[in-house]
Formats: structure tokens, C-alpha cells, sequence
């Protein structure tokens, strides 16, 4: 019997929590999960992308750095760390605090601070999405460039259609 067959439409950190959490399932093969993302990277609203003016200029569409406010993500935040996906902002530079409406910077107390996480320079947090899909090994079937505009109930599944009406599969689970 195959694997129940789950597609999510939508490549951001959402699509890649899930993909990283079901790696056990994936990897015994209890389980089959493909990604369709409509960018051409996985990411989503958090991705950074290049200009098309400027090749060298990237802009973050989300935030460039985030904090870690439980343990459990923030060991998964370490693993990334250790895996050169992520970087630590402590010590780089990085200022955290509130920008108040009269243009002054507020710092906030660094002794209170949550760790944060960036990208490591030259790449954008599209990285993180990379690195919780498994990296050069994921175990996700992850298709860029793909809109899919049509899901349609089929005999206790979905079929998914692209805008194009390329026919992407009936799938178990979305």
C-alpha cells in the first residue's frame, strides 16, 4: 500500500515547519509531501529576493532576524546554527528595540533579550526555509514556480491544477 499522499500549496515557514516536523515519517516513507510554491524559492512572505534592476541588491519581503522564545524552537534554532543555516544576532552588530514615532531609537536591555537568528551574510531567510526542508537532503517534493489554482474533490482525494491546467496529482491530504 502507498503512503498517504499530502500536498501543501504554499512554500513559506509554515509549509517548511511541517515538512521539517513530519522528517520521520518522510524518511521511514509513512508518508509522501509535496510542496507547491508560486516564488521561485521556498519562503514565502519571510523570503528575500533579488531585484530585477539590481542583481546584487536583495530585499527581505518579512523580517530579517526573529527570536527564539521557547526552548524548543530555540534548540531547533541551534541545530540550524550548527548546520550553517542560521546565525546567531549576539555580539554582530545587530540593534534591537522600539523606533518610536519622534524618529528616536528605544535599544532594548541586551541582558533580557531572547537569542535571535538570522541568515549568515549573503544569504536571505529563504534559508531558513531551505534548512528546515532538509537542506540538499529533504525529504519534501518542493516545486517552485508553480500557482496551483484549482483543487477539486476526486473519489476521497484532490486534485490539484496549476494555472497553467497542468493536472499536478490527486493527493490524500492538503
Amino acid at each position: 500500500m502507498s503512503p498517504p499522499r499530502v500536498a501543501v500549496i504554499g512554500g513559506g515557514v509554515a509549509a517548511c515547519s511541517l515538512a521539517h516536523g513530519l522528517r520521520d515519517s518522510l524518511a521511514s516513507r509513512a508518508v509522501s509531501l509535496h510542496v507547491f510554491e508560486m516564488g521561485r524559492a521556498s519562503g514565502g512572505r519571510a523570503a528575500t529576493r533579488g531585484t530585477r534592476d539590481d542583481p546584487g541588491l536583495r530585499v527581505d519581503h518579512g523580517v530579517p532576524a526573529f527570536a527564539a522564545l521557547t526552548p524548543e524552537f530555540g534548540a531547533l534554532c541551534e541545530s540550524l546554527v550548527a548546520a550553517d543555516v542560521l546565525r546567531r544576532c549576539d555580539g554582530d552588530g545587530s540593534a534591537f528595540g522600539v523606533l518610536r514615532s519622534s524618529g528616536t531609537f528605544e535599544a532594548e536591555d541586551a541582558a533580557g533579550a531572547p537569542t535571535r537568528y538570522r541568515p549568515p551574510v549573503g544569504k536571505g531567510m529563504n534559508a531558513l526555509c531551505d534548512g528546515l526542508l532538509g537542506g540538499e537532503s529533504t525529504l519534501a517534493n518542493f516545486t517552485p514556480g508553480t500557482m496551483v489554482t484549482k483543487v477539486e474533490p476526486v473519489a476521497a482525494q484532490w486534485r490539484l491544477t496549476s494555472k497553467g491546467g497542468v493536472d499536478l496529482g490527486t493527493f490524500d491530504w492538503l
